[in-house]
C-alpha cells in the first residue's frame, strides 16, 4: 500500500496536526522522526517541534473534519483511479467519493471540498493519485483502509516482477504525480537497474505496470497531460521531495 515517500498519514488535536513530513518514509517511523507539527488554526509549521517540512498534501489533511486521516498510493487505488471512465464508477461504490484529478495542494483541496460529502462518503479515490480515508480513531480509519483493499495482497518487488498480464503502460508518460516526478525523468532500463536505497523506485514502477495490467487489455488509461507533468516536475515542493530522496 506504500511505495517510498508516497502517501501520508496525520493526527490532529485542537492545537496541532502531526502529518508525515515531505520526503520521509513510513518504513523509517520506528527509528526516525518523520512527522511535522502544523498549527491547526493557521496551517503554519510549528518550528518548536522539529525542522521537518510537512507533506505537500498537509492542506487536505487540515481540511478533513476528522482527527485521523490516512492517504495511500496503493495498487488498488491507482488501478481504480487511472481508467478513462473514472467518474462512471461512482454508482457502483456509493460510499466512495470519486475526486477528479488536480495537482496536490490548493487545487486538490478545492475539489475535495466540493466533491466529498463527509456525511455520505467514508473514503475517496483521487483520480490518477490514490486513496483517502478518515476516522474519529486511527482504528476506524485503518479499518476503512483494510475494507477498501479487500483481498488484494500487497505485493513485494519480487512478486511484482511476475506480471502475468501484458501491461500497456506507456513510459515515460505518467499515471500519477509520483510517477511524474520520480520515474518519468529516467529510462525503463535505468529503473530496472535500481537497487539498495533506490529499490523503492523500481517497486513504484512495477506497481504502475501491475495497476495498468489489472484493468485488462480493453481499458483506456488516463495519463497526466504534458502540462500537468511539467507543472509537477518544476514545482518547488516536488523538487524538494525528490532531493530529499
Amino acid at each position: 500500500m506504500v511505495q517510498g515517500p508516497g502517501g501520508n498519514t496525520s493526527f490532529k488535536d485542537k492545537k496541532t496536526m502531526w502529518v508525515k513530513a515531505s520526503g520521509t518514509k513510513l518504513s523509517d517511523s520506528l527509528t526516525n522522526e518523520i512527522f511535522a507539527g502544523v498549527n491547526v488554526a493557521t496551517g503554519d509549521v510549528d518550528e518548536i517541534f522539529n525542522q521537518l517540512r510537512p507533506s505537500i498534501e498537509k492542506d487536505f489533511h487540515l481540511l478533513i473534519p476528522f482527527p485521523y486521516v490516512i492517504h495511500t498510493h496503493s495498487l488498488r487505488a491507482i488501478s481504480m483511479g487511472i481508467e478513462s471512465n473514472f467518474g462512471s464508477k461512482s454508482s457502483k461504490f456509493p460510499h466512495l467519493a470519486f475526486v477528479t484529478y488536480a495537482r496536490p495542494g490548493n487545487d486538490l483541496c478545492k475539489l475535495i471540498a466540493k466533491e466529498i460529502d463527509f456525511k455520505k462518503h467514508s473514503s475517496a479515490i483521487l483520480q490518477n493519485h490514490g486513496f483517502l480515508t478518515w476516522g474519529e480513531t486511527m482504528e476506524e480509519a485503518y479499518k476503512k483502509l483494510q475494507n477498501f483493499e479487500g483481498e488484494i495482497s500487497v505485493p513485494g518487488t519480487a512478486d511484482l516482477l511476475q506480471i502475468d498480464t501484458i501491461s500497456k503502460l506507456l513510459h515515460p508518460k505518467a499515471i500519477t504525480p509520483d510517477y511524474a516526478v520520480f520515474l518519468s525523468t529516467v529510462t525503463e532500463e535505468e529503473i530496472m537497474n535500481f537497487s539498495d536505497k533506490n529499490l523503492w523506485k523500481k517497486q513504484m514502477y512495477l506497481v504502475a505496470q501491475k495497476a495498468v495490467a489489472l484493468l485488462g487489455e480493453n481499458a483506456e488509461i488516463n495519463y497526466l497531460s504534458n502540462e500537468e507533468v511539467f507543472s509537477l516536475q518544476n514545482w518547488e515542493s516536488e523538487k524538494f521531495r525528490v532531493a530529499a530522496n
